[in-house]
């Protein structure tokens, strides 16, 4: 539930990329897109750099991870801008990472609907983000992803409203 002390190497999330193919997972491993992890899982393997991105360009590997709603939100800021339209890292809550205490909570589940509280410091700074998820197609999807500090903002507003 706790990783702490250490940096993770800086996530890209412009480009071409795809999640990590379910053929890496060891026989008996789950891994986050197979739909049997729980959405604590899912955020401990984003924050281990078990994915070159989470934030994939095609629509089928969008799909894999994301929500229809959020995979959504995601296309029309491609259409609309021809690439993210994101300036910053949303899981690291910035252009470069120097990731130190984080701690990410267990989830929160609530019938189809789960979410998971990680909090860290990047380059000293105090980040409490909130990733929401929901049940779609027997597995946990991210639907949202909000941080809560003073700058808060929502994942999905972000794309529309860069």
């Amino acid at each position: 539930m706790t990783i702490c002390g250490f940096s993770i190497r800086k996530m890209w999330i412009f480009g071409v990329a795809c999640l990590v193919s379910a053929s890496c997972v060891s026989p008996g491993q789950s891994n986050a897109t197979d739909g049997r992890a729980d959405p604590s899982t899912i955020v401990r393997d984003i924050y281990a750099n078990k994915f070159d991105t989470i934030w994939p360009e095609t629509e089928e590997h969008r799909s894999d991870l994301l929500s229809d709603s959020l995979s959504a939100s995601f296309a029309k800021s491609i259409r609309t801008y021809g690439q993210f339209a994101l300036t910053f890292d949303p899981i690291i809550n910035g252009q470069d990472a120097l990731i130190e205490h984080l701690v990410i909570d267990s989830a929160v589940v609530k019938g189809d609907y789960a979410s998971v509280k990680v909090r860290f410091r990047n380059f000293g700074e105090d980040n409490v983000l909130v990733y929401s998820f929901v049940l779609e197609d027997d597995r946990w999807k991210l639907d949202e992803l909000a941080s809560m500090g003073d700058d808060g903002w929502l994942l999905s507003e972000v794309l529309q409203n860069p």
